[in-house]
């Protein structure tokens, strides 16, 4: 297949792959692919064409190209494993570009990344996927409606309101192709407790038109590329990393590529492409963006509210950001002629010049969200245990003393920052192309009937909420809660160093499933501090229940504010000497991101944090500037691997192309179109041919699934045998006894299989009245068999 390239007059032509060879690469004409070598790493960054990572200031020249006598004679002494960067108070830092070896230079640090338009032409060479990406236009173009239930991005606000350079909607054509953009640090040695901390940088876009069942697989990701380490690149460093993508975004923006031949169009297409949101954690986030750091005077990337105000709880109140005004700033910074006159700006606004504000439709004001693995999984609950409970292990601070909570303008104000919360994020060892870990429950709440009216009564001056008193009850309960096994990281035991630090799945699970059946009975004794700690952890739970929702609406949104409004508020009046993080403010603003973009799940890092893992896993290679090329370069032939194993094979090599694909079983897809018949009355003898008798023989299982999820029968395994039924039924919940697969013959011969469950209906349980617990979390129910 051919793309040509439209850029202002000229018209330039490229030969990239046909259909025959689904995925070549670019051979100043055309290259062929074998499996070995199914390499999406661009020719430029083979070759050794770098950007460097030391340079300040993307507008001198002289920087570039490292113009500078010094620089020249400095090279024959520069040892590749050292840092020839160092801060001064000129805007060209006079970074050394290349060392000498022998007769030739080479670049010290080297950043690969793959080539946009070549990706998007090996993209849509492929078979199903112009179907696909039909199949989400044609549910874009119905206008927004907020009384529908939001499932994903595509039902959202700015999915169907984002319109192109011609004015239209853009997200109603199949041609054109919405990203997202992911950044994150990540050890490639593992996060080793007290090591040394160094990090690569990856870069990732995700092709956000794509359903979500082909969206996450490893050959529809765009990995733009990894930054070496050792440590993470600044805002200047990212924008020069960022710079051949964003000409990219920007060209295939407007006008456009043209494809001249596709697998659906043979006469050729025009494809354009866009960026819409920016997520990642929050330090990552305000260093890409050019954001002011959440420690900073204007901590937040949303509003203008100073941190001095951070107990200010009230969003009517707070400044917001425009982009008019954010791009004034920016502009001004870039423009600006001393270091001292940019940190001025941003200690004053909280901008800097960022390169994606090139993008001409970019808004990064509304296009940038608050991600909720970090923020309600890593942080809030964290803090919840750590700060407000004061419940901390060995490996994160000294077990805190009578006045810890006293010191609110002392070590804690200073030692500890949310950023704290957001580190240690653990990577699951799972295949790529995996769908999301179905302990992502559907979290569905009631409604709650009233507001408690309580008041606001404060744990004693230095108690220590989980002291060893509450906590050897809760282990003692722990063991005694029966989770299925197909829900991952259910901690066994809490407290305990030798345990490690808790992943994002765990806190979840901890909150809303494990504590949730422990702490109201716990703190149901009448003393009214203990009710006061119960509905501020109610409140936390139901925020964090409803914002991780598979679905969205109106009403869950406003739920969410209600719920984040009364956690801040108690936690102020429970906790009066703990300082609240940006976290807790950046919650806030998560509800206006779930309101414009819809369920989180489209924009979380789970899936990109699982995809960093596993890239790195590929390589070999430990040595810092090496194997960020060989992952990147690894990723790109899996990538290109898996599209070839997509195409039609003799039937004399089914088998072994069988064995390949279960090396990492990918989901199955097939687009499937609904069609709108009439329904008419069976004729009398095919409606007699329904009623055939059948055989008296079954097969008996002790386990089946669905979707991973896993069925077992009381005897086999009782965390899995508890099953919830149909909302319309007397009952609630059964407990199953027996499971069986039946196996019968059709009139014409086939043979059809059905497994059936032998179920107990289960009770409701007479259970001690928990005063005032009507907030939606806590309406839990008990069952027992009948």
């Amino acid at each position: 297949m051919s793309y040509e390239l439209f850029n202002g007059d000229c018209k330039i032509t490229t030969t990239g792959a046909n259909l025959e060879e689904a995925n070549a690469a670019d051979k100043a004409g055309e290259t062929s692919i074998n499996l070995e070598e199914a390499n999406a790493i661009n020719e430029a960054a083979e070759t050794g064409t770098s950007i460097n990572l030391e340079e300040a200031d993307p507008l001198d020249k002289a920087a570039e190209t490292g113009a500078s006598n010094n620089n020249e004679k400095a090279e024959e002494s520069v040892e590749e494993t050292e840092d020839s960067f160092e801060d001064t108070d000129e805007l060209v830092c006079g970074a050394i570009l290349f060392k000498k070896s022998g007769s030739t230079r080479k670049p010290i640090r080297k950043f690969a990344t793959q080539d946009l338009v070549a990706w998007l032409a090996r993209l849509f060479c492929r078979e199903n996927i112009e179907e696909a990406l039909e199949q989400t236009a044609r549910k874009s173009r119905s206008a927004y409606d907020d009384s529908l239930e939001m499932l994903d991005i595509h039902d959202s606000p700015v999915w169907r309101d984002f319109c192109g350079a011609d004015g239209k909607q853009f997200t109603a054509n199949s041609g054109n192709v919405t990203f997202s953009m992911f950044t994150d640090g990540i050890n490639p040695h593992g996060n080793r407790v007290g090591g040394k901390h160094i990090s690569v940088t990856f870069i990732i876009m995700v092709c956000l038109s794509l359903p979500v069942a082909l969206r996450y697989r490893p050959e529809n990701i765009f990995l733009v590329g990894i930054a070496p380490g050792p440590r993470e690149p600044s805002l200047e460093q990212t924008n020069f990393i960022l710079k051949p993508v964003v000409d990219q975004l920007r060209m295939c923006w407007s006008p456009g590529v043209y494809l001249s031949k596709t697998l659906q169009r043979p006469k050729g297409r025009l494809v354009s492409a866009a960026l819409l949101p920016f997520f990642a954690d929050l330090p990552a986030l305000r260093r890409s963006l050019g954001f002011a750091s959440h420690s900073a005077k204007r901590m937040c990337s949303s509003c203008l509210l100073p941190k001095s105000e951070i107990n200010n709880i009230d969003p009517k109140t707070w400044p917001l950001r425009t982009l008019e005004e954010h791009r004034t700033w920016a502009k001004k910074s870039q423009e600006a002629k001393s270091i001292d006159e940019r940190l001025e700006i941003l200690d004053d606004h909280g901008v800097r010049y960022l390169i994606l504000l090139e993008l001409p439709y970019w808004n990064i004001v509304d296009y940038h969200v608050v991600d909720s693995m970090h923020n309600l999984l890593l942080g809030l609950p964290k803090w919840h245990c750590q700060r407000f409970w004061l419940m901390a292990d060995k490996d994160d601070e000294p077990k805190p003393g009578k006045g810890a909570r006293a010191s609110k303008k002392g070590a804690q104000a200073s030692k500890h920052t949310d950023a704290d919360a957001e580190e240690q994020v653990a990577f699951r060892d799972l295949l790529l192309g995996s769908s999301t870990d179905l302990s992502d429950a559907e979290f569905v709440p009631n409604v709650a009937s009233a507001e408690w009216g309580g008041e606001w009564v404060p744990p004693s001056e230095g108690k220590i909420v989980f002291d060893r008193t509450a906590l050897s009850h809760i282990n003692s309960l722990l063991p005694e809660i029966h989770i299925p096994t197909w829900i991952k990281r259910a901690i066994p035991v809490l407290g305990k160093a030798s345990f490690g630090r808790l992943k994002a799945d765990e806190w979840r699970n901890l909150f809303t499933l494990q504590l949730l059946l422990i702490l109201p009975t716990y703190w149901n004794n009448g003393d009214p501090a203990s009710q006061s700690l119960l509905h501020n952890f109610s409140n936390l739970v139901s925020l964090v229940t409803l914002a991780l929702k598979r679905s969205m609406n109106h009403s869950s949104i406003e739920q969410y504010r209600h719920h984040i409004h009364r956690y801040i508020e108690s936690s102020l009046l429970l906790f009066p000497d703990v300082t609240l993080a940006p976290n807790h403010h950046m919650a806030f603003h998560l509800a206006d991101c779930l309101k414009k973009f819809g369920p989180c799940r489209a924009w979380w890092s789970f899936s990109m944090e699982r995809l960093m893992a596993q890239v790195l896993k590929s390589s070999g290679n430990n040595r810092l500037g090496e194997l960020e090329i060989t992952c990147q370069t690894n990723y790109g032939r899996m990538s290109n691997l898996r599209s070839l194993l997509e195409n039609k094979f003799p039937p004399s090599v089914e088998p072994v192309i069988c064995q390949i694909k279960a090396l990492y079983d990918p989901i199955p897809f097939t687009p499937q179109t609904q069609k709108k018949n009439p329904t008419t009355a069976l004729a009398n003898h095919l409606f007699k041919q329904l009623f055939i008798p059948v055989n008296d023989r079954a097969q008996q299982l002790n386990n089946f699934s669905v979707d991973e999820v896993v069925f077992s029968t009381f005897e086999t395994n009782r965390n899995n045998a508890v099953i919830a039924l149909k909302p319309n039924a007397p009952l609630k919940y059964a407990v199953i006894k027996n499971i069986f697969r039946h196996t019968r013959s059709a009139s014409d011969g086939s043979r059809s299989s059905d497994t059936w469950l032998v179920v107990q209906p289960l009770a409701p349980v007479p259970v001690l009245t928990i005063r005032s617990a009507n907030c939606l979390t806590m309406r839990s129910t008990l069952c027992c068999g009948s």
